[in-house]
Protein backbone atom coordinates (compact mmCIF):
# COMPACT_ATOMS: atom_id res chain seq x y z
CA UNK A 1 0.00 0.00 0.00
CA UNK A 2 1.38 3.32 -0.77
CA UNK A 3 2.77 5.47 2.23
CA UNK A 4 1.72 9.02 2.16
CA UNK A 5 5.72 9.76 1.60
CA UNK A 6 5.62 7.99 -1.55
CA UNK A 7 2.74 9.24 -3.09
CA UNK A 8 4.30 12.73 -2.19
CA UNK A 9 7.69 12.17 -3.74
CA UNK A 10 5.24 10.96 -6.67
CA UNK A 11 3.62 14.10 -7.08
CA UNK A 12 6.93 15.84 -6.20
CA UNK A 13 8.92 14.03 -9.41
CA UNK A 14 6.01 15.77 -11.84
CA UNK A 15 7.03 18.96 -11.34
CA UNK A 16 9.60 20.57 -14.07
CA UNK A 17 13.23 19.59 -12.59
CA UNK A 18 13.81 23.31 -12.68
CA UNK A 19 10.94 24.12 -10.19
CA UNK A 20 12.65 20.88 -8.04
CA UNK A 21 16.20 22.11 -7.97
CA UNK A 22 14.52 25.69 -6.86
CA UNK A 23 12.50 24.65 -4.10
CA UNK A 24 14.90 22.16 -2.54
CA UNK A 25 17.50 24.42 -2.23
CA UNK A 26 15.30 27.30 -0.77
CA UNK A 27 14.12 24.81 1.96
CA UNK A 28 17.63 23.55 2.30
CA UNK A 29 19.39 26.81 2.41
CA UNK A 30 17.65 27.70 5.70
CA UNK A 31 17.97 24.81 7.38
CA UNK A 32 21.75 24.80 6.69
CA UNK A 33 24.72 26.82 8.86
CA UNK A 34 27.13 28.85 6.98
CA UNK A 35 30.73 28.08 6.97
CA UNK A 36 32.28 29.59 9.83
CA UNK A 37 35.96 30.23 10.92
CA UNK A 38 36.30 29.81 14.58
CA UNK A 39 40.24 29.90 16.43
CA UNK A 40 39.99 26.07 15.94
CA UNK A 41 39.20 25.87 12.78
CA UNK A 42 41.79 24.50 10.27
CA UNK A 43 43.73 26.79 8.13
CA UNK A 44 44.28 24.49 5.45
CA UNK A 45 42.93 20.49 5.74
CA UNK A 46 44.62 18.64 8.14
CA UNK A 47 43.41 14.90 10.26
CA UNK A 48 40.99 13.79 11.32
CA UNK A 49 39.32 13.65 8.09
CA UNK A 50 35.25 13.09 8.02
CA UNK A 51 34.63 11.84 4.44
CA UNK A 52 30.52 12.40 3.66
CA UNK A 53 27.68 12.48 1.01
CA UNK A 54 26.32 9.25 -0.73
CA UNK A 55 28.97 7.13 0.44
CA UNK A 56 27.35 4.09 -0.50
CA UNK A 57 25.66 5.08 -4.28
CA UNK A 58 25.90 3.30 -7.60
CA UNK A 59 27.19 6.71 -8.48
CA UNK A 60 30.23 8.55 -10.14
CA UNK A 61 30.22 10.82 -6.39
CA UNK A 62 29.70 7.86 -4.44
CA UNK A 63 32.76 6.30 -6.32
CA UNK A 64 34.93 9.28 -6.14
CA UNK A 65 34.35 9.60 -2.33
CA UNK A 66 35.15 5.92 -1.72
CA UNK A 67 38.09 6.18 -3.58
CA UNK A 68 39.47 9.34 -1.30
CA UNK A 69 38.56 7.36 0.99
CA UNK A 70 40.42 4.31 0.39
CA UNK A 71 43.42 7.27 -0.34
CA UNK A 72 43.34 8.41 2.87
CA UNK A 73 43.78 5.18 4.78
CA UNK A 74 46.51 4.19 2.49
CA UNK A 75 48.06 7.40 4.04
CA UNK A 76 47.37 6.14 7.36
CA UNK A 77 45.47 9.11 8.54
CA UNK A 78 42.71 9.45 10.83
CA UNK A 79 39.49 9.16 8.85
CA UNK A 80 35.70 8.49 9.90
CA UNK A 81 32.75 7.92 7.26
CA UNK A 82 29.32 9.28 7.07
CA UNK A 83 27.22 7.95 4.49
CA UNK A 84 24.00 10.19 3.90
CA UNK A 85 22.78 8.35 1.05
CA UNK A 86 19.29 7.20 2.21
CA UNK A 87 18.68 10.66 3.48
CA UNK A 88 19.80 12.50 0.12
CA UNK A 89 17.18 10.23 -1.45
CA UNK A 90 19.99 7.72 -3.03
CA UNK A 91 20.18 3.76 -3.28
CA UNK A 92 22.91 2.01 -1.28
CA UNK A 93 24.57 -0.62 -3.21
CA UNK A 94 28.48 -0.63 -2.32
CA UNK A 95 29.59 -1.47 0.86
CA UNK A 96 31.40 1.40 2.67
CA UNK A 97 34.55 0.56 4.71
CA UNK A 98 34.00 -0.17 8.50
CA UNK A 99 35.22 3.42 10.29
CA UNK A 100 35.56 5.32 13.76
CA UNK A 101 32.41 7.47 14.35
CA UNK A 102 33.35 10.87 13.08
CA UNK A 103 34.65 12.60 16.00
CA UNK A 104 33.57 16.29 17.22
CA UNK A 105 36.04 19.20 17.46
CA UNK A 106 38.64 20.24 15.09
CA UNK A 107 39.69 18.60 11.61
CA UNK A 108 38.56 18.63 7.82
CA UNK A 109 35.38 17.55 6.63
CA UNK A 110 35.35 16.35 2.86
CA UNK A 111 31.77 17.19 1.61
CA UNK A 112 30.97 14.80 -1.47
CA UNK A 113 27.60 16.78 -2.13
CA UNK A 114 27.04 18.91 -4.99
CA UNK A 115 24.06 22.04 -5.33
CA UNK A 116 21.53 21.68 -5.25
CA UNK A 117 22.40 19.00 -2.24
CA UNK A 118 25.08 20.83 -0.50
CA UNK A 119 23.05 22.18 1.98
CA UNK A 120 20.64 19.62 3.00
CA UNK A 121 23.68 17.40 3.34
CA UNK A 122 25.37 20.32 5.66
CA UNK A 123 21.74 19.98 7.83
CA UNK A 124 22.12 16.38 8.15
CA UNK A 125 25.58 16.38 9.28
CA UNK A 126 24.45 18.90 12.06
CA UNK A 127 26.23 21.98 14.37
CA UNK A 128 28.22 19.58 16.87
CA UNK A 129 30.20 17.60 14.00
CA UNK A 130 31.04 20.83 11.76
CA UNK A 131 32.00 22.86 14.69
CA UNK A 132 35.72 23.59 14.15
CA UNK A 133 35.65 21.70 11.41
CA UNK A 134 37.51 23.01 7.78
CA UNK A 135 34.41 22.21 5.67
CA UNK A 136 35.87 21.33 1.72
CA UNK A 137 33.14 21.14 -0.77
CA UNK A 138 34.13 17.93 -3.22
CA UNK A 139 32.58 19.31 -6.21
CA UNK A 140 32.45 18.56 -10.02
CA UNK A 141 30.76 20.52 -12.80
CA UNK A 142 30.74 20.35 -16.35
CA UNK A 143 30.83 23.41 -18.20
CA UNK A 144 33.34 26.31 -18.27
CA UNK A 145 30.35 28.72 -17.12
CA UNK A 146 29.69 27.75 -13.00
CA UNK A 147 25.61 28.50 -12.26
CA UNK A 148 24.82 30.93 -9.80
CA UNK A 149 23.20 28.65 -7.41
CA UNK A 150 26.91 26.71 -7.19
CA UNK A 151 28.24 30.30 -6.44
CA UNK A 152 25.57 30.78 -4.19
CA UNK A 153 26.41 27.17 -2.29
CA UNK A 154 29.92 28.35 -1.93
CA UNK A 155 28.80 29.72 1.31
CA UNK A 156 28.41 26.46 2.91
CA UNK A 157 31.96 25.72 2.58
CA UNK A 158 35.45 27.15 3.67
CA UNK A 159 37.28 25.82 0.06
CA UNK A 160 36.68 23.49 -3.17
CA UNK A 161 38.38 20.70 -4.16
CA UNK A 162 38.01 19.25 -7.93
CA UNK A 163 40.22 16.69 -9.49
CA UNK A 164 40.70 18.01 -12.88
CA UNK A 165 42.54 20.79 -14.61
CA UNK A 166 39.27 21.90 -16.16
CA UNK A 167 36.97 22.48 -13.18
CA UNK A 168 39.71 23.84 -11.11
CA UNK A 169 40.03 26.68 -13.89
CA UNK A 170 36.20 26.90 -14.06
CA UNK A 171 35.95 27.26 -9.98
CA UNK A 172 38.38 29.57 -9.46
CA UNK A 173 37.05 32.25 -11.99
CA UNK A 174 33.56 32.09 -10.43
CA UNK A 175 33.58 31.02 -6.35
CA UNK A 176 34.64 33.44 -3.49
CA UNK A 177 36.47 30.58 -1.71
CA UNK A 178 40.13 29.10 -2.72
CA UNK A 179 39.87 25.98 -4.71
CA UNK A 180 42.50 23.16 -5.06
CA UNK A 181 42.89 20.55 -7.47
CA UNK A 182 42.20 16.53 -5.66
CA UNK A 183 43.62 14.04 -8.04
CA UNK A 184 41.34 11.26 -6.87
CA UNK A 185 43.71 8.10 -5.85
CA UNK A 186 42.88 5.53 -7.97
CA UNK A 187 46.13 3.91 -8.08
CA UNK A 188 45.61 3.18 -4.86
CA UNK A 189 43.27 0.18 -4.90
CA UNK A 190 43.66 -0.82 -8.60
CA UNK A 191 40.83 -2.37 -10.28
CA UNK A 192 41.87 -5.69 -11.91
CA UNK A 193 43.07 -5.40 -15.27
CA UNK A 194 41.28 -6.46 -18.61
CA UNK A 195 41.74 -9.57 -19.93
CA UNK A 196 43.96 -10.59 -22.84
CA UNK A 197 41.94 -9.28 -26.01
CA UNK A 198 39.71 -12.27 -26.47
CA UNK A 199 38.69 -14.30 -29.95
CA UNK A 200 35.22 -13.73 -31.09
CA UNK A 201 34.15 -10.00 -31.86
CA UNK A 202 35.60 -6.91 -30.07
CA UNK A 203 33.56 -5.74 -28.06
CA UNK A 204 32.51 -1.95 -27.50
CA UNK A 205 31.39 -0.60 -24.56
CA UNK A 206 29.91 3.14 -22.71
CA UNK A 207 28.68 3.50 -19.06
CA UNK A 208 26.21 6.46 -18.57
CA UNK A 209 23.47 7.99 -16.36
CA UNK A 210 20.98 9.61 -17.70
CA UNK A 211 19.79 11.79 -14.69
CA UNK A 212 23.43 13.62 -16.02
CA UNK A 213 21.18 14.36 -18.73
CA UNK A 214 21.50 12.43 -22.02
CA UNK A 215 22.03 15.48 -23.73
CA UNK A 216 25.33 15.67 -22.23
CA UNK A 217 26.70 11.83 -22.07
CA UNK A 218 25.20 11.87 -25.36
CA UNK A 219 24.54 8.07 -25.83
CA UNK A 220 22.53 8.34 -29.05
CA UNK A 221 25.72 9.71 -30.49
CA UNK A 222 27.89 6.54 -29.44
CA UNK A 223 25.44 4.32 -30.92
CA UNK A 224 25.48 6.43 -34.29
CA UNK A 225 28.88 6.51 -34.58
CA UNK A 226 29.07 2.55 -34.25
CA UNK A 227 26.45 2.28 -37.23
CA UNK A 228 28.40 4.15 -39.16
CA UNK A 229 31.54 2.33 -38.53
CA UNK A 230 30.51 -1.12 -38.60
CA UNK A 231 28.44 -3.34 -41.25
CA UNK A 232 26.01 -6.76 -39.66
CA UNK A 233 28.18 -9.34 -39.63
CA UNK A 234 31.70 -7.14 -38.63
CA UNK A 235 33.25 -9.03 -35.80
CA UNK A 236 32.22 -6.50 -33.04
CA UNK A 237 29.50 -5.87 -30.40
CA UNK A 238 28.54 -2.40 -28.14
CA UNK A 239 27.30 -3.27 -24.68
CA UNK A 240 25.99 -0.06 -22.98
CA UNK A 241 25.57 0.21 -19.24
CA UNK A 242 22.43 2.90 -18.65
CA UNK A 243 21.32 4.00 -15.12
CA UNK A 244 18.23 6.20 -14.09
CA UNK A 245 16.67 5.49 -17.31
CA UNK A 246 13.73 6.59 -15.93
CA UNK A 247 15.05 10.09 -15.69
CA UNK A 248 15.08 10.89 -19.60
CA UNK A 249 11.80 8.43 -21.41
CA UNK A 250 12.03 9.70 -23.87
CA UNK A 251 16.26 9.43 -24.57
CA UNK A 252 15.63 5.92 -23.46
CA UNK A 253 13.23 5.54 -26.13
CA UNK A 254 14.78 6.74 -29.05
CA UNK A 255 18.12 5.02 -27.99
CA UNK A 256 15.83 1.72 -27.59
CA UNK A 257 14.37 2.26 -31.07
CA UNK A 258 17.72 3.10 -32.71
CA UNK A 259 19.60 -0.23 -30.80
CA UNK A 260 16.93 -2.34 -32.73
CA UNK A 261 17.12 -0.89 -35.91
CA UNK A 262 19.80 -2.78 -38.50
CA UNK A 263 23.20 -3.20 -37.58
CA UNK A 264 25.87 -4.62 -35.97
CA UNK A 265 24.53 -6.30 -32.40
CA UNK A 266 23.88 -3.11 -29.37
CA UNK A 267 22.46 -4.05 -26.58
CA UNK A 268 21.60 -2.32 -23.50
CA UNK A 269 21.90 -3.15 -19.66
CA UNK A 270 19.93 -1.02 -17.05
CA UNK A 271 20.22 -0.44 -13.33
CA UNK A 272 22.50 -0.10 -10.48
CA UNK A 273 25.03 -2.08 -10.48
CA UNK A 274 26.97 -3.93 -7.26
CA UNK A 275 30.76 -4.07 -7.45
CA UNK A 276 30.58 -7.38 -8.68
CA UNK A 277 28.00 -7.32 -11.46
CA UNK A 278 29.69 -4.34 -12.64
CA UNK A 279 32.97 -5.86 -12.78
CA UNK A 280 31.84 -8.67 -14.62
CA UNK A 281 30.82 -5.96 -17.38
CA UNK A 282 34.14 -4.64 -17.40
CA UNK A 283 35.60 -7.96 -18.07
CA UNK A 284 34.01 -8.37 -21.40
CA UNK A 285 34.60 -4.59 -22.48
CA UNK A 286 38.18 -3.93 -25.19
CA UNK A 287 37.37 -0.15 -25.87
CA UNK A 288 35.41 2.51 -23.75
CA UNK A 289 33.64 5.08 -26.12
CA UNK A 290 32.50 8.17 -24.19
CA UNK A 291 31.32 10.57 -26.80
CA UNK A 292 30.17 13.05 -24.41
CA UNK A 293 30.03 17.03 -24.71
CA UNK A 294 31.50 17.87 -21.24
CA UNK A 295 32.64 16.14 -18.51
CA UNK A 296 34.08 17.93 -15.30
CA UNK A 297 36.29 14.56 -14.60
CA UNK A 298 35.60 11.26 -16.33
CA UNK A 299 35.29 8.84 -14.06
CA UNK A 300 33.93 5.89 -15.96
CA UNK A 301 37.07 6.73 -18.73
CA UNK A 302 39.58 7.23 -15.68
CA UNK A 303 38.25 3.74 -14.75
CA UNK A 304 38.93 2.07 -17.57
CA UNK A 305 42.15 3.84 -18.33
CA UNK A 306 42.94 2.04 -15.04
CA UNK A 307 41.81 -1.44 -16.11
CA UNK A 308 44.25 -1.12 -19.33
CA UNK A 309 40.87 -0.79 -21.67
CA UNK A 310 42.04 2.29 -24.51
CA UNK A 311 39.40 4.98 -24.80
CA UNK A 312 37.76 6.59 -27.73
CA UNK A 313 36.55 9.81 -26.01
CA UNK A 314 35.06 13.60 -26.98
CA UNK A 315 38.43 15.56 -27.58
CA UNK A 316 37.23 18.56 -25.40
CA UNK A 317 36.81 19.03 -21.45
CA UNK A 318 38.28 17.23 -18.58
CA UNK A 319 38.93 14.09 -20.40
CA UNK A 320 41.96 15.58 -22.50
CA UNK A 321 43.70 15.55 -19.40
CA UNK A 322 44.24 11.32 -19.47
CA UNK A 323 42.53 10.38 -22.70
CA UNK A 324 45.26 11.20 -25.66
CA UNK A 325 46.85 9.61 -28.88
CA UNK A 326 48.80 7.05 -26.14
CA UNK A 327 46.08 5.72 -23.84
CA UNK A 328 43.28 6.02 -26.44
CA UNK A 329 41.14 7.93 -29.51
CA UNK A 330 40.49 11.85 -29.12
CA UNK A 331 37.57 12.96 -31.41
CA UNK A 332 37.93 16.59 -32.44
CA UNK A 333 34.85 18.30 -31.66
CA UNK A 334 32.57 21.72 -32.07
CA UNK A 335 31.79 23.79 -29.70
CA UNK A 336 28.19 25.03 -29.54
CA UNK A 337 26.40 26.49 -27.01
CA UNK A 338 25.22 24.52 -24.49
CA UNK A 339 21.61 23.39 -24.47
CA UNK A 340 19.52 20.54 -23.18
CA UNK A 341 15.93 20.10 -22.10
CA UNK A 342 16.56 19.93 -18.26
CA UNK A 343 17.85 23.92 -18.48
CA UNK A 344 20.74 22.40 -16.02
CA UNK A 345 23.32 23.38 -18.74
CA UNK A 346 21.49 26.11 -20.37
CA UNK A 347 23.56 29.21 -18.78
CA UNK A 348 24.24 31.99 -20.91
CA UNK A 349 27.66 31.67 -22.62
CA UNK A 350 28.01 28.59 -21.66
CA UNK A 351 29.62 25.66 -24.71
CA UNK A 352 30.13 22.21 -24.96
CA UNK A 353 31.16 19.84 -27.32
CA UNK A 354 29.77 18.04 -30.41
CA UNK A 355 31.88 15.26 -31.48
CA UNK A 356 32.80 14.63 -35.02
CA UNK A 357 30.65 10.99 -35.71
CA UNK A 358 33.26 10.54 -38.60
CA UNK A 359 36.00 11.00 -36.64
CA UNK A 360 34.56 8.40 -33.66
CA UNK A 361 33.42 5.59 -36.17
CA UNK A 362 37.42 5.96 -37.73
CA UNK A 363 38.80 5.55 -34.29
CA UNK A 364 36.20 2.63 -33.73
CA UNK A 365 37.52 0.66 -36.87
CA UNK A 366 41.26 1.33 -35.47
CA UNK A 367 40.68 -0.37 -32.30
CA UNK A 368 38.76 -3.26 -34.07
CA UNK A 369 41.05 -3.55 -36.83
CA UNK A 370 44.03 -3.14 -35.56
CA UNK A 371 44.44 -5.01 -31.91
CA UNK A 372 47.91 -4.53 -31.27
CA UNK A 373 47.87 -0.73 -31.53
CA UNK A 374 44.87 -1.22 -29.06
CA UNK A 375 46.49 -3.10 -26.74
CA UNK A 376 49.78 -0.92 -26.62
CA UNK A 377 47.56 2.11 -25.92
CA UNK A 378 45.60 0.20 -22.92
CA UNK A 379 49.16 -0.97 -21.55
CA UNK A 380 50.23 3.08 -21.73
CA UNK A 381 46.56 3.97 -20.73
CA UNK A 382 47.48 1.30 -17.18
CA UNK A 383 50.59 3.01 -16.38
CA UNK A 384 49.10 6.66 -17.10
CA UNK A 385 46.73 6.16 -14.78
CA UNK A 386 49.29 4.88 -11.95
CA UNK A 387 51.60 7.79 -12.08
CA UNK A 388 48.72 10.61 -12.50
CA UNK A 389 46.30 9.72 -9.89
CA UNK A 390 49.04 7.86 -7.30
CA UNK A 391 48.60 7.88 -3.34
CA UNK A 392 51.95 10.79 -3.32
CA UNK A 393 50.06 12.83 -5.86
CA UNK A 394 47.21 12.79 -3.67
CA UNK A 395 48.74 13.59 -0.42
CA UNK A 396 50.38 16.06 -2.31
CA UNK A 397 47.47 17.94 -3.83
CA UNK A 398 46.12 17.73 0.11
CA UNK A 399 48.88 19.02 1.50
CA UNK A 400 49.44 15.77 3.33
CA UNK A 401 53.33 15.78 5.07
Amino acid sequence: MPTALGRLHRHWRRLPPAWRRRLYEAATNLAANHARTTRATPSAPQPPFVVAGALSAPTGLGEAARSVLRGLVAAGVPVSAVDLSASLMQRSVVPVPDLPPAPSGPGTLLLFAQPPNVAHAVALLGRRLLKDKRRVGCWVWDLEVVPPPWVDAARFVHEVATPSRFCADAFSRALPVPVRRLAYPLAVAPPPPAPARRDGPTTFGAALDLGSTAARKNPIAIVRAFRRAFRAGDPVRLTVKLRDEAADPAAFAELTDLVRSEGPPVEVVTGDFGPARLEAWWATVDVLVSLHRSEGFGLVPAEALARGIPVIATDWSATVEMVSADTGWPVPATLVPAQDGTGRYGLPGALWADPDLDAAAQAMREAAFQPGEAHRRGVRAAAFITEAYSLARFRQELGLP
